[in-house]
């Protein structure tokens, strides 16, 4: 029995595994950039873009869970299980069929995430046709990681049977994630490279794919000498203070040099893509897109301590109250613990079931992670953040890290 045991160990050991060590990516860049330029050939599409190798998809990769089966799309990126290595012969025959038959013609590709049985957000699966997430023609981005699983599933082709999945390598591909479905979804008809847009920035053909700007500068400029190089930094630092200075006494602002700003962008691009999910799917007909509010972030800071936004043990936030102008709401820019969960819809016929539900829970710890609702109230217009450490059960079980503090406005 000691030995069944050991032997079960081993296995299951043997099956799953993520290596977090280097990872040479050219190989699997070339190959998913060969695949989209033979799709957007093969369906005549206008805007497929080029995929670049992204580091911080690396980093978010080896954050996923140990186990396929917990797999979950993110804000900005999907996941694709794939094999820098040579795929057996069934189950290449396999993925070919399903490659074919979702390539077939534009509106068979138009309804490929019908073939994917994670495409939507609250599934957490093994899915063997995630490498459909290949094909997304807005993606721009590329993060790979060793992975090695092998998995039973039903097969992708009749007659339908279970069949071993054998994979190597987990992929993120992004920036589009859940938060994004109509930039994701973006499919223009069109010969290969003729329509790129300006959404991932001035695209221009190149090889029947989309590629960003050219660089102005192929050669980085020489470095100064090093007697200069201290001048000019002396210099900076003392220019930096005087704007400190001169800030702090207009604006009142205690904002300190170690707390870095929050990233707008990434901010706008996750919010706006919540509101319009729950706008679509509670058929909110008012809902406006945000905007940065420079003002809110003040207020945010005038409204905080410098002790208190980068001590993440302190419980002065159970102090903070909405304004007549404004209301709040804390997350986290760096992790993936506060995601939106589309799964908190599922069960709520209306908006304003969802937000009385959320609201019930108001309270201590719980107002840290529940103020999520606040993003969704469709009047708000403005929002301006700043850094702000806290470290909390937030009514869990386990500690969560929040990051940033947010204003929305004007009500």
């Amino acid at each position: 029995m000691i030995i069944r045991n050991i032997h079960w160990i081993i296995m299951i050991t043997s099956l799953i595994s993520i290596v977090a060590q280097p990872f040479d990516g050219n190989k699997i860049l070339y190959k998913f950039n060969d695949w989209r330029k033979n799709v957007s050939e093969k369906v005549q599409i206008a805007n497929m873009w080029k995929l670049e190798w992204d580091e911080h998809l690396v980093e978010e990769a080896k954050k996923m869970p140990s186990s396929v089966d917990e797999f979950e799309h993110g804000d900005y990126y999907r996941w694709v299980l794939t094999n820098a290595n040579e795929t057996s012969r069934d189950q290449a025959e396999q993925e070919n069929f399903l490659f074919n038959e979702v390539t077939e013609g534009i509106e068979k590709f138009k309804t490929r995430e019908e073939k994917q049985s994670n495409h939507v957000s609250w599934a957490r699966s093994f899915d063997p046709a995630s490498f459909v997430e290949v094909f997304t023609p807005m993606q721009t981005k590329l993060g790979c990681i060793m992975y090695r699983v092998s998995h039973t599933y039903i097969s992708l082709r009749k007659p339908y049977h279970d069949f071993m999945y054998e994979y190597d390598t987990l992929c993120l591909i992004g920036p589009h994630g859940w938060a994004n479905v109509n930039t994701t979804e973006k499919i223009i008809e069109g010969p290969p490279g003729s329509d790129c847009g300006t959404e991932n920035g001035e695209g221009h053909a190149e090889l029947g794919l989309c590629v960003g700007p050219v660089p102005t500068t192929t050669v980085p400029p020489p470095p100064p000498p090093v007697e200069v190089e201290e001048e000019e930094k002396k210099k900076k630092e003392e220019e930096y203070d005087l704007i400190l200075i001169l800030t702090n006494a207009v604006s009142g602002k205690d904002l300190k040099p170690n707390e870095k700003p929050v990233d707008k962008k990434l901010v706008l691009d996750r919010y706006n893509g919540h509101r319009r999910y729950v706008a679509k799917k509670l058929n909110v007909s008012n809902m406006w897109e945000l905007e940065w509010d420079e003002n809110l972030v003040e207020r945010a800071i005038e409204m905080t301590s410098e002790i208190n936004r980068t001590d993440s043990h302190s419980t002065s936030f159970y102090k903070l109250e909405p304004g007549s102008d404004y209301r709040f709401f804390f997350t986290s820019t760096a992790y993936k613990i506060l995601e939106w969960k589309k799964t908190w819809l599922i069960n709520y016929p209306s908006f304003e079931k969802f937000k009385e539900k959320v609201e019930e829970n108001w309270r201590d710890d719980k107002q840290l992670f529940n103020s999520h609702i606040e993003i969704t109230y469709p009047s708000q217009k403005k929002i301006g953040c700043i850094q702000y450490m806290v470290t909390s059960y937030a009514g869990h079980t386990h500690l969560l890290d929040f990051n940033t503090f947010c204003l929305l406005g004007p009500q």
